[in-house]
């Protein structure tokens, strides 16, 4: 009778937490397939911006120029722009992970101190088809050197982009956009939003290009 009594029970308790997963997946694929819009740093002068600035569809990136998955998904970016035209907007934030990425602090400053003489996306393009080469790197002040290297490349003035590159108010400006993406629940890079709803980073430019799609319809 005892046995009998501890089989009903394990019964019932496994039809509980088969019952609790298949919730939980529901709720998970729910989540999937509706995600809410999150109250984000909203878009602002302080911000580098390309596209149509006044789009239906704004896409904000928090990105780490030392970051490999970043480079994949700059070029999903760059397609995009040029796919959509006049309805995106694409927005650059730097969320640099000093932590793990040594060099990753002077990139931002050298695609910030870029964007002093209005070359910011050409450095941008620049640190992410060349982050083999930087990141070989024996130190800073090498990984500098190659900054410089492609800051004359791009026909910048060097002495004042050295200068911009140490300027504290490039710095400031840095760290304010990774307090943004405190502000934001970013974790890791990179993290993407879409009228300000966070996406599950697709595998292939044309999932991505879907979802850029669907927020466009929905509009």
């Amino acid at each position: 009778m005892q046995k009998n009594l501890m089989k009903k029970i394990a019964l019932w308790g496994g039809g509980i937490l088969a019952i609790g997963a298949i919730f939980g997946f529901l709720w998970w694929s729910y989540t999937q397939s509706n995600p809410e819009s999150e109250n984000i740093t909203p878009i602002s002068q302080s911000d580098w911006i390309r596209g149509n600035q006044n789009a239906p569809v704004r896409i904000i990136v928090y990105s780490d120029f030392q970051c490999p998955a970043c480079k994949y998904y700059a070029s999903f970016m760059d397609r995009i722009v040029s796919d959509e035209g006049t309805n995106v907007a694409l927005v650059y934030r730097n969320f640099p992970l000093y932590q793990n990425h040594p060099y990753t602090l002077a990139a931002s400053f050298a695609a910030e101190a870029a964007g002093k003489q209005g070359k910011f996306w050409d450095m941008h393009a620049m640190l992410f088809t060349k982050q083999d080469e930087w990141l070989q790197s024996k130190n800073i002040d090498e990984a500098q050197g190659f900054f410089k290297s492609y800051a004359k490349t791009l026909k910048l003035d060097v002495n004042q982009f050295s200068q911009d590159m140490a300027s504290r108010d490039i710095m400031d400006k840095v760290f304010a956009q990774y307090q943004m993406g405190i502000h934001d629940h970013v974790q890791w890079t990179p993290t993407i939003f879409i009228n300000s709803t966070r996406i599950q980073n697709p595998q292939s430019y044309d999932a991505f290009k879907a979802l850029v799609d669907q927020a466009l319809h929905a509009r």
